[in-house]
Parts: C-alpha cells; structure tokens; sequence
C-alpha cells in the first residue's frame, strides 16, 4: 500500500517538475520545490522502513531533514 502511495505521489511530483521547467505559465518558487522533493523524500524513506531496508530508510530520512529545513530557512528569509 504505502509502495503504491510513494508511486503515485512521484508521478506527480514528476509532472509538476516538466511542467515547471517546460511552461513559462506554471512556475514554482525554490520554496516549493525544496518542500515537494522533502515530501517526496519522505515518503519514499517510510517505504524503505516498511519494507526493513533500514540503511536506505535512514539515507532518505536524511535528505527529507535536509531539504525540510531547506524549506524552513526559505521561509524565513
């Protein structure tokens, strides 16, 4: 279940991407993308959980930090 939720929330996170980068309309800020890839990140660390692929899980929980507080910091600027 939680595999299939990391999937679909990729795909999206995908799309949003192209159409950021190939659409002059559909523009996000760094603040947006520093809290997509978080979530995305995230996800897919509590995935790794799941499945007991502890070192992989703690790699992405890692990034997920990482880019959280990248978020957070934007904000706040």
């Amino acid at each position: 279940m939680l595999r299939k939720i990391e999937l679909s929330v990729f795909a999206i996170a995908l799309f949003i991407f192209i159409l950021h980068y190939t659409n002059d309309q559909f523009y996000l800020s760094t603040t947006n993308l520093f809290l997509m890839v978080a979530v995305v990140t995230g996800i897919s660390g509590m995935s790794a959980y799941k499945e007991n692929k502890r070192a992989f899980s703690y790699i992405y929980f890692l990034l997920s930090s990482f880019f959280l507080v990248s978020f957070i910091v934007q904000i706040l600027n």
